[in-house]
């Protein structure tokens, strides 16, 4: 017996260690990069070739720019095989250095198999080949929160000296975040000062992306030029809805009703700053004296704007992941309220009643009949 004790216990020492000896195998994918392009202080706009070289050699992975993504370009690594004699990949320590449309980017990264995704933001001055000294902006803004609202989009093209580009069309598109296709919404023409304005109604409560896209002009030799903003938004029990529209990117967002916190994650390009617009329904909060907001678990300060029907709060902070709470704080308290004809009947049916006791009270002290007492003395 105790033979086969000694036995089984080898067997399963021995199927651990193969065990043991599979899964060393397998180490951590390789790393993800990902992040922002920008592109003379503009996120790139779709299309843009990005490549990570292993420096010293010609091993690269590319990809091309995306705003539909978390970030706008996302490089699956590689690593090397040691089975084979040369190099085919990238080894722990290895130094990875990224380029725009062949431009060189001044951000770097070291290879290792600890990290499964990396966040970079690359930068390039300007693109070879292009020479765009035009701006585009995009400021949309939520009017409404309940169902089936209209989002307002506008925004200015101007020249880097602020001059506006009068009589430019502009087009409108959408993408549902990490979608795949974009979609028309819309164009315009500026006006004089380069203005321009537009309204949409979302198909559907969700997160989006809004691009906004010139073509350029050939003749004074101005490129493609484009400006994207974020609208997220949240049902309530079928009718309230919560908006977010900001220049980061918006995701997973969510109410809780029970804790009555709003929360939401947000990325952008780093070394920029943020700026968010919650519009919250005053039907769910009716005055902002208790309402907090949480930057990665830390409060920060916001601005509360009253408008009709609902409230505006705004705030600012410098891109990176982050996420965000807002906490409502206590449900408004609500009153019932008497009208004032049905108070005055039941005060009035109080007054008679007691004065009808009263009277009753009055007659039964009074004494008996004295016409009565004397006829019995006889």
């Amino acid at each position: 017996m105790a033979r086969k004790v000694i036995l089984v216990y080898m067997t399963l020492l021995f199927i651990s260690a193969s065990l043991a000896n599979v899964v060393a195998q397998f180490p951590t994918p390789p790393p993800v990069f990902y992040g922002f392009v920008y592109v003379g202080g503009n996120r790139a706009p779709d299309g843009l070739n990005v490549t990570a070289v292993i420096r010293g050699t010609s091993l690269a992975w590319t990809t091309f720019t995306d705003n539909g993504l978390r970030g706008n370009y996302r490089i699956q690594s590689q690593a090397d095989d040691p089975d084979t004699p040369q190099k085919d990949g990238a080894v722990q320590g290895d130094t990875i250095e990224f380029y725009v449309n062949g431009t060189k980017t001044n951000q770097t990264a070291i290879w290792s198999y600890t990290s499964e995704t990396i966040k970079l933001d690359l930068s390039v001055p300007e693109i070879p080949g292009s020479n765009s000294n035009a701006y585009l902006t995009v400021f949309p803004e939520c009017p409404s929160v309940y169902a089936g609202y209209k989002v307002k989009i506008g925004g200015r093209l101007a020249y880097t000296n602020e001059t506006g580009i009068s009589g430019a069309n502009l087009s409108l598109t959408y993408i549902v975040m990490n979608g795949i296709s974009w979609n028309n919404i819309d164009s315009a023409n500026t006006t004089i000062d380069g203005g321009y304005y537009v309204e949409w109604t979302p198909p559907a409560m969700l997160d989006y992306l809004i691009r906004v896209r010139w073509e350029g002009n050939e003749s004074l030799n101005l490129g493609e030029t484009e400006a994207y903003v974020s609208v997220a938004t949240v049902p309530l029990e079928e009718k309230y809805v919560f908006s977010v529209v900001s220049n980061s990117t918006i995701f997973e967002l969510a109410f809780n009703s029970s804790s009555r916190v709003l929360s939401f994650t947000i990325d952008g390009p780093s070394g920029t700053t943020g700026y968010a617009n919650v519009t919250i329904s005053k039907d769910l909060i009716g005055e902002t004296a208790g309402l907090k907001v949480y930057l990665d678990g830390n409060q920060i300060n916001c601005t509360a704007a009253s408008r009709d029907a609902d409230w505006l709060l705004h705030f600012l902070y410098q891109h990176s992941l982050h996420n965000v709470m807002v906490n409502l704080g206590s449900a408004p308290q609500v009153f019932i309220e008497t009208p004032l004809g049905m108070a005055t009947l039941v005060g009035f049916i109080a007054i008679i009643t007691i004065v009808v006791v009263f009277i009753a009270y009055r007659k039964l002290k009074q004494p008996r009949n004295r016409t009565n007492r004397v006829k019995r003395a006889r």
